[in-house]
């Protein structure tokens, strides 16, 4: 009776390795689920066209070391490597051509830390710094030469501080300030030459007080009083510095997102 109960358990056991590596080659068990549902070991999916989707390692169905993603073309899309027992990873996305797109970390989900995002040829357009998926700190745009475009400052996902935008040339171009995501305080705006042109303060997200604008030389122009945002000679101010200040007003924290892979990483 013993041998009888061996043989059956030997039985037992043979077919439950068997039906774990149904399909495997050289022994190696791929795309395997224990008996609690969860990932385990190397993991492939494929796209609908029978193209490589992602590969990686999975422990306790959460992925380890390095999982790669491609699209449906068979191409690259990102590498993004896990620590075990850590919650933040790094991730490195790469455009059509094979080359970065934008390098990052995540804290779970949520982007952390610096990121960087590049043009096609790997020129470096924007960095931003997060804490736990929230802009905190300083974000910086930049023009194909490499000269700053824009630079703001971030406190939980909100602006609040400096902001500066400069011109090709590396002149400034406007600089202001923020507080808890409105325009507070002084302004001022410059021509590529470097010279002011217009000057005034903000209080609470409008216009107020005094404006005085200067030609392209620096000399005194005219001169606007303004309430909540309304000028005393509303009707006269059709110039190019108007137009000027609300282009200013209308694209204020405007940044590009390169990639739109992001809501895609944990689509498995």
């Amino acid at each position: 009776m013993k041998n009888l109960l061996l043989i059956i358990l030997s039985i037992i056991f043979s077919i439950s390795i068997e039906a774990q590596n149904v399909g495997q080659k050289g022994g190696v068990i791929k795309n395997y689920v224990d008996i609690n549902g969860d990932k385990q070991g190397f993991w492939q999916k494929k796209h609908y066209n029978g193209k490589l989707k992602y590969e990686g390692a999975f422990k306790n169905n959460k992925p380890v070391g390095e999982l790669k993603r491609y699209n449906d073309k068979g191409e690259l899309i990102s590498i993004q490597t896990f620590l075990e027992k850590n919650k933040q990873s790094s991730v490195t996305f790469y455009d059509k051509f094979g080359k970065v797109e934008s390098t990052g970390f995540f804290y779970n989900k949520e982007k952390d830390s610096v990121w960087s995002y590049y043009e096609k040829d790997s020129v470096l357009i924007l960095q931003e710094n997060f804490i736990k998926g929230q802009k905190n700190g300083l974000t910086t745009c930049y023009f194909q030469n490499g000269n700053v475009c824009e630079i703001a400052n971030w406190k939980d996902g909100i602006k609040n501080g400096e902001n500066k935008q400069y011109f090709l040339n590396g002149k400034l171009r406007m600089q202001k300030e923020y507080k808890n995501g409105i325009s507070e305080g002084e302004f001022a705006s410059y021509n590529d030459a470097g010279i002011k042109i217009i000057q005034g303060e903000y209080k609470n997200d409008y216009r107020e007080g005094k404006w005085v604008f200067y030609d392209e030389k620096g000399k005194f122009k005219e001169e606007v009083n303004y309430e909540k945002g309304i000028a005393d000679k509303q009707e006269e101010l059709i110039n190019n510095e108007t137009i000027e200040l609300n282009s200013f007003e209308k694209n204020k924290g405007k940044f590009k997102e390169p990639s739109e892979e992001l809501d895609k990483m944990y689509d498995n």
